[in-house]
């Protein structure tokens, strides 16, 4: 097994879910969690990257592929209402900077080509995948709050509940405010073209 295995089992979770074959596609997200730990997927391997075991490649394309696991993951424990896969204590991996984005300047582009009309430029669009990945995890974040508070199995009180419902959603509130320009969805502006992954954020 190896990087990619991880990436498949991934992808093939979200089959699953997309024909509603909930049982299979959170086996499949687990197995992509266990296996990513097996591989170290979640750790800073910055010293093996100055001896020269790691490329700069390698260390890119781990920290993608364990960020969209840990993504993936808790969306699913959220949806399922069951425990995730790993827990935030044991990452050291580091989380994806955002000023990259600005420098790689990486461009999306539907896939298949649309032939026909399309507002998206022959170019492609702006990526701020960096971005739009690091505010995925803050709301994994509050995710496993809210797992943890309505799922556990644990009784809550109506004062209780009704304290959380409020702080979460300031912080909602909060968490959208802060968007970068880049992440932001204008509804009222129809010219404008959107990205999948800045869409899902919303």
């Amino acid at each position: 097994p190896n990087v990619a295995t991880v990436q498949a089992l991934v992808i093939m979770s979200a089959s699953e879910a997309a024909f509603t074959r909930d049982a299979r596609g959170w086996l499949y997200s687990g197995m992509a969690v266990r296996l990513s730990a097996d591989l170290g997927l979640h750790l800073d391997l910055n010293d093996q990257y100055r001896s020269g075991m790691l490329s700069q490649r390698d260390m890119d394309v781990r920290r993608t592929t364990f960020w969209g696991v840990f993504i993936h993951d808790n969306m699913w424990s959220l949806y399922v209402g069951r425990p995730w896969g790993i827990s935030i204590r044991d990452i050291s991996v580091s989380r994806p900077l955002k000023e990259l984005d600005a420098v790689r300047r990486k461009l999306w582009k539907p896939y298949p080509i649309n032939n026909g009309q399309s507002t998206v430029p022959p170019e492609g669009l702006l990526d701020p995948l960096e971005a739009c990945t690091d505010a995925n995890i803050t709301l994994c974040e509050f995710m496993r709050r809210i797992n943890r508070t309505l799922y556990s199995g644990r009784k809550i009180g109506i004062d209780e509940l009704a304290k959380f419902l409020s702080t979460t959603q300031k912080e909602f509130s909060l968490w959208m405010d802060n968007l970068s320009p880049e992440l932001r969805v204008d509804l009222s502006n129809t010219d404008r073209t959107y990205i999948p992954h800045v869409l899902q954020l919303q």
